[in-house]
């Protein structure tokens, strides 16, 4: 009878236990999470992940689970899923999937249906897709326990796809629970960087297991022995292992403790259970150990050569010794109890045993693929690791060709880059290699530079291109171009852009006269450097040539390419008619080519175009769709920040702040370090700022800030601080910011991008000159008027040549009529039907905030030019409750002291003019009603600190404190909400 090595009971991990359990809940009432346990090798988390899988069983939860195989180097791409979607399938979820999404999932278990081919670009992030969709259909029906084991031996991919559907979680009730061994990894082991970018989700959650305490580690004992410990046995174990349950377990297994002396390691211990075992069976595991953790019963007899009765015998005593078990998922075959079994099998082999059995194993695996439990895609990755173990390199070349191939079939590219490596390797020890792969040294670089490329590792891939570069002869032009344009591609995607204008300028040359779809390429290279670093005459002259080539010699891709980079020039120009139809033939031969990574930018960008255009719905509606077709092809991760920004921008422009709000929370939930965010950031800050949230819209500016930005990204970084100095009274910062952001431009009367920001910069510059008329300041008058003068006259130049270029959109007819309108007001001469034309501007663009702005504006500029007031009454009232309908508490507070001045009394009838509205108090100090009564009596506060004998900077923190408490967004405001609410003095009002 077999001994007992393991205790049948569970021991300890309360604590941890509860944890598991209430993740389990969650997941069960339709909470999605991701939890990992880490710990030493043999400190239980094994049997801490069997744990959670038997607490799913008695709360209605499906558990699923997988295993990352330390064989082949990493080279067994999608091992635990293999497994994970084998088990799905049986179930039977996969049934209801529709066909293309079956096809992606045959990629990884060829009986699910014929396998999808990988496309270019796109084809790992549909099968990531299709796990999540199969994973989202599977919990749709009961909740699911997803477990990986050994997260530490990894593949690039499995890491890839955990982090992808880690952070695409939505509401669909699946837990993935995974174990590592994080402590004793290499610093630049990927998964501590994944595991520091998934511990930012509010879904994450990190148990560490420790060793267990004497008390516990007597449970275990006695689970295992039947019986409580004797006293002596029990310290004598506990002071051995320290705690380690394995450990224990070992020493317990190797007869009576007390009887001798103990090993004094765990490899020690292990050495002496294996020692233990019949000569035969020591033999078979050590084959086993060679092949992997799991291994198949055929496998061995062939590898091992055992006849099959005694091979049946040797098995029977390894696992009724528990060295090995019989498993049944994912194939029939036998693994190792643990990790720690097999590494000390292994290490009791020469190295010509072990070069030996490496070898049989290969030979083995290429006349018979069946006895691969992994399929094709593991099977060419063990064969090539193998032969590279027997140090046969003439066959490693080959097999590690075809695990290229196989690996770029499933979207395995980190597996396929590591292949592609192991060629790089061998290469200068292989006679006549290049005639073996059918590739010179250049083209295997190449090669590698494209698989690292697809993997995500384009600072590699820059340089693996270079590498090839210089294996070329000069005069070999035609291969040296074609790297040239990978090699940009490469640079643009690691952000390095003078790495990529250097390639530009080495590749014209060749190809400047070329009437080819490389050259047609290269313009559209060039046409995008030029437009990122704003120089958008140039950009597009670039694209219009790239444009005409490709027409000229048929090169679709490439003309879509080219079509794309001219709607981005376009729309920076204002250019918005022209945009669209670039836009539009671009969209038309992408969903010929049915490439979605390119189909997913391209699409924002058309929503780019129509948010310029004014078309907030439509732009709205693309960007949605363009999350559609990014979630379901895989590449959100890439393009989802991005298209997730532009919803948001539209949600603010249309007023459905609620909804805008949800949207970046959950961006910012991303916690993503990316370019992208920049836009996320200063999104924030406008809503931010436009619902009197300063303190928090000075956070997302100084977040922004911290992005390196040039040309049109500068601009957008700066737009939103521009909003949020002017608003808040702030006009040196807010006219110093608008300076800045003329500067950045290199174009700025052909620069769109200005628009907004001259626009908030002329009102703000109205705001201080109209401050510094009442307080009779003629010197702040002329300087104020001069910078909004300034400004007013680029922004006018770069409006009209927009319209005459293309007759752009209501967008830049609205901008045109509120800057003229705020130019009234910058002159000291408000004029209403300048303001009613605005009005009428912004009701055709449906902004609820512009539109409410320019009714109170529009009601100011009736009250000045001396009309009765009930003139303004009804532009007042209605601003009104767009402002409290949107809880654009600046603008309310704004328009009640306007109101309050007036004594029109907004809650009303239409028509009725009466008491102003009154408020009832606020929170604000005694110190604070102080310095806002001077503040309303027109002192700075330099005057205000010495009239109170406080510093500048103190009184500038009471300032701030009060208008944070009354929502306003300059200290005029707050002086004004406060006398409004009765807590100060009404002001004298200065004509």
């Amino acid at each position: 009878m077999p001994r007992r090595v393991s205790s049948p009971i569970f021991v300890g991990r309360v604590a941890e236990r509860a944890a598991l359990s209430a993740a389990l809940e969650r997941t069960a009432a339709g909470e999605p999470g991701i939890t990992l346990i880490s710990g030493e090798a043999g400190v239980g988390k094994t049997r801490l992940l069997t744990e959670a899988s038997t607490l799913s069983a008695h709360m209605g939860v499906t558990a699923v689970g997988g295993i990352c195989v330390d064989v082949a180097a990493g080279t067994l791409a999608y091992a635990p899923f293999v497994d994970i979607v084998r088990d799905l399938h049986r179930g039977g979820y996969t049934a209801s999937l529709p066909p293309p999404t079956r096809a992606e999932l045959g990629r990884l278990i060829p009986e699910i249906g014929p396998a999808r081919d990988a496309a270019p670009g796109g084809g790992q992030g549909r099968l990531f897709a299709a796990v999540r969709d199969l994973l989202a259909v599977a919990s749709a029906s009961t909740p699911i326990l997803v477990t990986i084991e050994d997260l530490h031996w990894a593949d690039a991919s499995t890491l890839d796809l955990v982090t992808y559907l880690a952070r695409s979680m939505q509401n669909d009730p699946w837990l993935l629970v995974a174990t590592a061994r994080i402590d004793t990894l290499n610093r630049r082991h990927p998964l501590l960087g994944i595991v520091a970018e998934l511990a930012r989700l509010p879904s994450f959650e990190r148990i560490d297991l420790g060793r267990f305490d004497e008390g516990e580690l007597i449970q275990q004992l006695t689970g295992i022995l039947g019986r409580v410990p004797e006293p002596g046995l029990a310290r004598e174990v506990f002071e051995r292992s320290d705690g380690n349950a394995f450990f224990a377990e070992e020493l317990v297994a190797t007869g009576d403790v007390l009887s001798g002396p103990l090993p004094t390691s765990l490899r020690e211990v292990l050495a002496a259970r294996l020692a233990a075992l019949d000569e035969v069976t020591q033999g078979i595991v050590r084959v086993a150990a060679v092949a992997g953790r799991l291994v198949s019963h055929e496998l061995l007899e062939r590898v091992a050569g055992t006849p099959s009765p005694a091979l049946i015998a040797a098995l029977r005593e390894a696992v009724d010794q528990r060295v090995l078990l019989h498993v049944i998922d994912p194939a029939p075959g036998y693994a190792f109890r643990h990790a720690l079994v097999r590494e000390a099998a292994s290490d009791q082999l020469l190295a010509t045993e072990r070069i030996a059995i490496h070898r049989a194993i290969a030979d083995t695996l290429e006349h018979d693929g069946a006895l691969s439990p992994g399929g094709e895609l593991a099977r060419t990755g063990e064969i090539a690791y193998h032969a590279m173990a027997a140090e046969d390199l003439a066959r490693a070349l080959t097999a590690s060709l075809a695990a290229v191939a196989a690996a770029e079939a499933a979207s395995a590219h980190a597996e396929a880059e590591v292949h592609l490596d192991r060629i790089l390797e061998i290469w200068p020890r292989v006679p006549a290699a290049a005639a073996q792969v059918g590739m010179d040294h250049p083209d295997l670089l190449a090669r590698t530079a494209r698989a690292a490329a697809a993997a995500g590792h384009q600072a590699r891939s820059v340089e693996l291109a270079h590498d090839a570069l210089a294996g070329l002869h000069p005069s070999d032009t035609e291969r040296r171009a074609t790297i040239l344009l990978d090699l940009f591609d490469y640079a643009w995607e690691a952000a390095d852009i003078e790495g990529a204008e250097r390639v530009v300028l080495e590749a014209m040359p060749m190809l400047r006269d070329e009437r080819s779809a490389r050259s047609a390429q290269a313009f559209a290279a060039e046409a995008l450097l030029q437009w990122h670093r704003g120089r958008y005459t140039n950009a597009r002259g670039a694209a219009l040539h790239g444009i005409a080539i490709a027409r000229d010699c048929g090169a679709r891709q490439e003309l879509a390419l080219a079509l794309t980079v001219a709607g981005q020039v376009y729309t920076h120009l204002g250019e918005t008619v022209h945009a669209e139809e670039s836009f539009a033939e671009a969209a038309g031969i992408l969903e010929e080519a049915g490439n979605p990574d390119v189909r997913a930018r391209s699409t924002r960008f058309r929503a780019w175009t129509q948010y310029m255009h004014g078309r907030f719905e439509e732009s709205l509606a693309l960007n949605r769709l363009g999350l559609e077709v990014a979630r379901r092809e895989g590449s959100d991760g890439r393009y989802g920040v991005h298209l997730l920004d532009g919803t948001l921008e539209n949600l603010i422009e249309l007023g459905r702040w609620a909804e805008a709000r949800t949207v970046g929370n959950h961006i910012l939930a991303r916690m993503t370090v990316s370019f992208e965010m920049l836009y996320s950031h200063m999104s924030m800050a406008r809503l931010d700022t436009l619902q009197g949230r300063v303190t928090d819209a000075e956070h997302e500016i100084a977040q922004a800030a911290e992005i390196p930005a040039v040309g049109p990204h500068r601009v957008w970084q700066l737009e939103d601080a521009i909003f949020l100095a002017y608003a808040t009274g702030r006009h040196t910062d807010g006219r110093r910011l608008a300076e800045s952001a003329l500067a950045a431009s290199p174009e700025p009367e052909r620069d769109a991008t200005l628009w907004w920001s001259f626009l908030k910069a002329i009102g703000g510059e109205a705001d201080r000159a109209d401050a510094a008329r009442r307080r009779r300041r003629i010197a702040e008058v002329d300087e104020a008027v001069a910078a909004g003068r300034r400004f007013a006259a680029v922004f006018r130049r770069s409006a009209h040549a927009a319209i005459e270029a293309d007759g752009a959109g209501p967008m830049v007819r609205a901008e045109l009529r509120s800057a003229d309108a705020e130019s009234s007001r910058l002159e000291g001469r408000p004029n209403p039907a300048l303001w009613a034309a605005a009005v009428d501007a912004r009701r055709e663009l449906e902004q609820p905030w512009e539109l409410a702005y320019a009714r109170y504006r529009h009601a100011e500029a009736i009250l000045g030019s001396g009309a009765p007031a009930v003139d303004a009454a009804v532009p007042l009232r209605e601003a009104h409750v767009a402002a409290d309908g949107l809880g654009a508490a600046p603008l309310r507070i704004a328009i009640e002291a306007l109101a309050s001045r007036a004594r029109i009394q907004l809650e009303s009838q239409p028509g009725s003019v009466g008491p102003a509205v009154t408020r009832p108090a606020t929170t604000l100090t005694a110190r604070e009603l102080e310095v806002l009564a001077l503040v309303a009596a027109g002192h700075t506060n330099r005057e205000i600190g010495d009239r109170l004998f406080i510093s500048e900077k103190t009184v500038s923190v009471h300032v701030t404190h009060a208008m944070d408490k009354l929502g306003a967004l300059s200290r005029y405001e707050a002086a004004a909400a406060a006398t409004r609410q009765g807590l100060l003095e009404p002001e004298t009002k200065t004509c």
